[in-house]
């Protein structure tokens, strides 16, 4: 009984320490990456921007993300986003998870609409 006991509590242990040092997307590390560098070219997210003009109006804005790398948290009302890079483009339901939940791909020179549901892309 001592001896599983023993046991368990080193189990514990050992997952508490792993997940102490696990390092979420969002504190994204380029050392530890697949892709140390940055992707070439620009990512533009088009987003649906409410104006205050009497009371209502609506305007569409272009981020443009230059050189980007790792984990992008993508502003509210984003409608679309162009890849002009040299990598691909993860669509994620997760704001930077470190288990992302991928809903689409974008591809190098492609554009592709945002569903509601996408809150972050990735770098990949």
């Amino acid at each position: 009984m001592r001896r599983t006991a023993a046991v368990l509590g080193t189990l514990t242990a050992t997952a508490a320490l792993s997940l102490a040092a696990a390092v979420p997307a969002a504190a994204y590390d380029p050392e530890r990456s697949s892709h140390p560098r940055p992707a070439r070219g620009t990512i533009e997210v088009e987003v649906l921007a409410e104006v205050e003009n009497n009371g209502e109006g609506k305007a569409e804005a272009e981020i443009e993300y230059k050189d980007p790398v790792g984990c992008i948290l993508l502003p509210e009302n984003s409608k679309e986003v162009e890849n002009e890079t040299d990598r691909r483009v993860l669509v994620s339901s997760k704001p930077c998870a470190f288990h992302p939940h991928i809903i689409d791909v974008v591809r190098p020179g492609e554009e592709e609409d945002l569903s509601r549901d996408a809150k972050s892309l990735i770098v990949w």
